[in-house]
Protein backbone atom coordinates (compact mmCIF):
# COMPACT_ATOMS: atom_id res chain seq x y z
CA UNK A 1 0.00 0.00 0.00
CA UNK A 2 1.23 3.18 -1.04
CA UNK A 3 1.06 6.03 1.44
CA UNK A 4 1.47 9.97 0.30
CA UNK A 5 0.33 13.08 0.38
CA UNK A 6 -2.50 11.79 -2.46
CA UNK A 7 -3.79 9.19 -0.10
CA UNK A 8 -4.34 11.89 2.18
CA UNK A 9 -7.69 13.48 2.70
CA UNK A 10 -9.19 17.13 3.22
CA UNK A 11 -12.51 18.46 3.83
CA UNK A 12 -13.30 21.97 4.85
CA UNK A 13 -16.63 23.73 5.40
CA UNK A 14 -19.19 25.83 6.78
CA UNK A 15 -20.57 25.52 9.83
CA UNK A 16 -24.10 27.53 9.67
CA UNK A 17 -24.74 28.43 13.60
CA UNK A 18 -24.45 31.83 15.52
CA UNK A 19 -24.08 31.92 19.31
CA UNK A 20 -25.94 35.11 21.14
CA UNK A 21 -22.30 35.85 22.23
CA UNK A 22 -20.82 36.21 19.24
CA UNK A 23 -21.69 39.95 19.35
CA UNK A 24 -19.12 40.78 21.86
CA UNK A 25 -15.98 39.68 19.95
CA UNK A 26 -14.40 42.93 19.23
CA UNK A 27 -14.49 42.25 15.09
CA UNK A 28 -14.73 39.75 12.98
CA UNK A 29 -13.40 36.17 13.60
CA UNK A 30 -13.00 33.18 12.57
CA UNK A 31 -13.41 30.17 14.25
CA UNK A 32 -12.00 27.03 12.81
CA UNK A 33 -12.84 23.32 14.15
CA UNK A 34 -9.94 21.17 12.75
CA UNK A 35 -10.48 17.17 13.28
CA UNK A 36 -7.12 15.18 12.30
CA UNK A 37 -7.31 11.53 11.96
CA UNK A 38 -4.39 9.21 12.20
CA UNK A 39 -4.96 5.61 10.78
CA UNK A 40 -2.64 2.94 10.40
CA UNK A 41 -3.03 -0.28 8.10
CA UNK A 42 -0.63 -2.74 8.06
CA UNK A 43 1.16 -3.48 4.51
CA UNK A 44 -1.01 -6.30 2.31
CA UNK A 45 2.30 -8.30 2.66
CA UNK A 46 2.84 -7.90 6.23
CA UNK A 47 3.16 -11.70 8.00
CA UNK A 48 2.16 -9.43 11.19
CA UNK A 49 -1.77 -9.12 10.24
CA UNK A 50 -2.86 -6.20 12.81
CA UNK A 51 -6.13 -4.20 12.81
CA UNK A 52 -6.65 -0.55 11.77
CA UNK A 53 -5.16 1.54 14.39
CA UNK A 54 -6.44 5.03 14.61
CA UNK A 55 -5.79 8.73 16.73
CA UNK A 56 -7.73 11.60 16.59
CA UNK A 57 -7.32 14.67 17.86
CA UNK A 58 -9.33 17.60 17.70
CA UNK A 59 -8.77 21.44 18.52
CA UNK A 60 -10.36 24.83 18.05
CA UNK A 61 -8.70 27.93 16.61
CA UNK A 62 -10.33 31.52 16.82
CA UNK A 63 -8.17 34.41 14.53
CA UNK A 64 -9.25 37.80 13.82
CA UNK A 65 -10.30 37.32 9.89
CA UNK A 66 -7.17 40.44 9.23
CA UNK A 67 -4.87 37.75 10.74
CA UNK A 68 -6.16 34.50 8.79
CA UNK A 69 -2.82 34.12 6.85
CA UNK A 70 -0.77 31.25 4.95
CA UNK A 71 1.30 31.46 7.84
CA UNK A 72 -1.27 31.08 10.23
CA UNK A 73 -2.73 28.14 8.78
CA UNK A 74 0.60 26.77 8.39
CA UNK A 75 1.20 26.56 11.93
CA UNK A 76 -2.36 25.74 13.05
CA UNK A 77 -1.69 22.38 10.77
CA UNK A 78 1.74 22.12 11.95
CA UNK A 79 0.31 22.26 16.01
CA UNK A 80 -1.58 19.27 15.05
CA UNK A 81 0.79 17.42 13.51
CA UNK A 82 -0.09 17.60 10.23
CA UNK A 83 2.24 17.91 7.54
CA UNK A 84 1.59 20.97 5.02
CA UNK A 85 0.46 21.10 1.91
CA UNK A 86 0.12 23.84 -0.06
CA UNK A 87 -3.46 23.21 -1.23
CA UNK A 88 -5.14 22.69 2.00
CA UNK A 89 -4.06 25.95 3.15
CA UNK A 90 -5.74 27.00 -0.09
CA UNK A 91 -8.72 25.15 0.49
CA UNK A 92 -9.30 26.95 3.82
CA UNK A 93 -8.61 30.11 2.71
CA UNK A 94 -11.26 29.42 -0.19
CA UNK A 95 -13.73 28.85 2.87
CA UNK A 96 -13.26 31.87 4.54
CA UNK A 97 -13.35 34.35 1.02
CA UNK A 98 -16.74 32.62 0.36
CA UNK A 99 -18.00 32.81 3.69
CA UNK A 100 -17.06 36.63 3.60
CA UNK A 101 -18.49 37.67 0.57
CA UNK A 102 -22.00 35.30 0.98
CA UNK A 103 -25.16 36.81 2.19
CA UNK A 104 -25.67 34.22 4.57
CA UNK A 105 -21.75 34.51 6.74
CA UNK A 106 -20.75 37.67 5.62
CA UNK A 107 -22.58 39.74 8.07
CA UNK A 108 -21.35 37.12 11.05
CA UNK A 109 -19.37 38.99 14.05
CA UNK A 110 -18.03 34.72 13.77
CA UNK A 111 -17.58 32.67 10.66
CA UNK A 112 -17.33 29.16 11.34
CA UNK A 113 -16.08 26.47 9.70
CA UNK A 114 -14.73 22.77 10.40
CA UNK A 115 -11.72 21.11 8.61
CA UNK A 116 -11.12 17.30 8.34
CA UNK A 117 -8.39 16.07 7.93
CA UNK A 118 -7.43 11.99 7.22
CA UNK A 119 -3.89 11.28 7.38
CA UNK A 120 -3.09 7.80 6.76
CA UNK A 121 0.19 6.14 8.29
CA UNK A 122 2.76 3.22 7.25
CA UNK A 123 4.06 2.18 10.63
CA UNK A 124 2.20 2.51 13.88
CA UNK A 125 5.31 2.80 16.14
CA UNK A 126 6.25 5.58 14.11
CA UNK A 127 4.99 9.31 14.80
CA UNK A 128 3.85 11.81 12.50
CA UNK A 129 5.51 15.03 13.96
CA UNK A 130 5.73 13.78 17.10
CA UNK A 131 2.09 12.19 17.77
CA UNK A 132 2.74 8.11 19.26
CA UNK A 133 0.49 6.44 17.39
CA UNK A 134 0.36 3.06 19.48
Amino acid sequence: MSLDMADNYLHVQEIDFEDPDDEYYPGIFYSIDVQARFTFFPDDDDDNVMAAMERLKTDIYEIEAEDLTKTFLQNMFQSMDVPVDERMIEKVLACANRMAQSDRYGHRQVRRMQVKVEMFVKDPRSTVRGVEMG
